[in-house]
């Protein structure tokens, strides 16, 4: 299976805010969040990715189809913390394939150090 991870540039940003609403309809599972009265999910606003220094955004695409996003950030929780994953996202079709698995690691060799990776407790 052909799976790439690039940087997203600033262009790209749209595509990921797009991306946000699936990834935030799979979370209302978890998070409760009610359904908006006009149907579409949104999220926050993720441009803080193109413009903060120690923040990194990647596009994942596999078989060269849009597959997800992940944001990576410098630091965490505590000082011993190199880097976190701010945001991690497979759309469904690609799910149980091991592409997130493929993704993750790539983005652990990527960033060396002490990594942080949180999940919400409910999410399996």
């Amino acid at each position: 299976m052909n799976i790439e991870i690039t940087k997203a540039t600033r262009e790209e940003q749209s595509i990921i805010q797009n991306l946000a609403r699936f990834y935030i309809y799979d979370l209302s599972e978890f998070q409760e969040r009610k359904c908006p009265d006009d149907g579409l999910f949104e999220d926050e606003d993720y441009s803080r990715y193109w413009t903060k220094p120690g923040h990194f955004p990647f596009l994942v695409t596999c078989q060269n189809e849009l597959a997800g996003f992940v944001f990576v950030e410098e630091g965490g929780s505590s000082a011993d913390i190199d880097y976190n994953i701010a945001e991690f996202f497979i759309v469904r079709k690609f799910r149980g394939k091991g592409v997130a698995r493929f993704v993750a690691r790539e983005i652990f060799q990527r960033f060396r150090g002490n990594w942080e990776v949180m999940a919400i407790a409910r999410n399996a």
